[in-house]
């Protein structure tokens, strides 16, 4: 993933690379956890959590901090 920025111009670079590209903010393949923006910190940092412990104790976390 990479930054959305003007009109997508490093997607479309990656895509004549033969990329996956995905315009999702958040994208998780097997162990590698990409976003397309900073804004997606939280999720990227919520995804991560449940990667390394379970949708159980992330969801604990999640709403410990404040988040839906």
């Amino acid at each position: 993933m990479t930054y959305h920025l003007r009109n997508g111009y490093r997607q479309k670079q990656l895509k004549e690379f033969n990329v996956d590209v995905r315009n999702e903010p958040i994208v998780v393949d097997k162990n590698i956890i990409t976003s397309y923006c900073p804004e997606t910190a939280a999720g990227v940092a919520f995804k991560l959590l449940e990667k390394l412990t379970s949708i159980e104790q992330m969801e604990v976390v999640k709403q410990a901090m404040g988040f839906k």
